[in-house]
């Protein structure tokens, strides 16, 4: 079976585009999606047509989606709505709403500012010891770390990623897999963790038959107002995991 991946891209801010303009290459998270594919090609897959899950885009499910086609999606799903502008659009689709439907067996809550597990995946978390996991709050004006009220001064702040695979949305129909953090940088990150230096979990993850979620916390040394020159500074990266599957 060809094993064809597919790109759930979602659209920049409007704030970002121009009027009347065909903009299809304003999207988000392209660079993440870029390190995920190029780790996913090592393992037989090929690129397939993206998804513009755009607010105009048609609501019909795409009809030549298969069972053998992985939908891969690098941005944070936009689950739910906080109060600040930092908005991602959703298109309101068949297929986004197949999508969303086995993202909240995940997450009761999904936002920019706050992340909340499944009741099934917080107590996975307890047995793993990482219970503080299971519902988590990040700074919105400031990057998006995650908020910690006995952080110890001067230290790095922590972040938070997140990978949710779907065997089958649907019977017979597609896998799904996400990659996210919860910012912009965070998201890149992670990708490249998964793609580079943790590429076995990626790979587990994929071999699994249930609906599994995994969720990383790492450190990082890079300020919001500081341009590297490369990302071989996340090399050095450590990140503790925590696993949740679902039967």
């Amino acid at each position: 079976m060809q094993k064809r991946l597919i790109w759930f891209a979602l659209r920049v801010p409007r704030g970002e585009l121009r009027p009347k303009s065909f903009s299809l290459h304003k999207t988000r998270d392209g660079t993440a999606f870029g390190f995920v594919a190029a780790a996913l090609g090592q393992l037989g897959y090929t690129l397939g047509p993206a998804i513009f899950n755009f607010p105009e885009s048609p609501i019909a499910l795409p009809g030549w989606l298969c069972r053998g086609d992985l939908i891969l999606m690098t941005t944070r799903p936009p689950l739910d709505r906080d109060k600040h502008k930092k908005l991602i659009e959703t298109s309101g689709s068949t297929l986004e709403h197949a999508i969303f439907v086995r993202l909240h067996e995940c997450f009761t809550h999904c936002s920019r500012s706050r992340v909340t597990v499944s009741d099934r995946a917080a107590s996975i978390l307890r047995k793993q010891k990482k219970e503080e996991w299971a519902s988590a709050r990040f700074e919105v004006n400031a990057g998006a770390s995650l908020v910690q009220n006995n952080r110890a001064p001067n230290s790095a702040p922590s972040q938070l990623g997140y990978l949710v695979y779907v065997p089958a949305l649907w019977k017979g129909g597609p896998r799904f897999l996400a990659i996210f953090g919860i910012g912009g940088t965070e998201t890149l990150l992670w990708s490249y963790l998964l793609s580079t230096k943790y590429r076995k979990v990626l790979s587990a993850a994929l071999a699994k038959r249930e609906t599994s979620l995994v969720i990383g916390r790492f450190q990082t040394v890079l300020s919001p107002y500081t341009t590297p020159a490369d990302l071989a500074f996340a090399d050095k990266y450590v990140v503790q995991f925590a696993d949740c599957a679902f039967i």
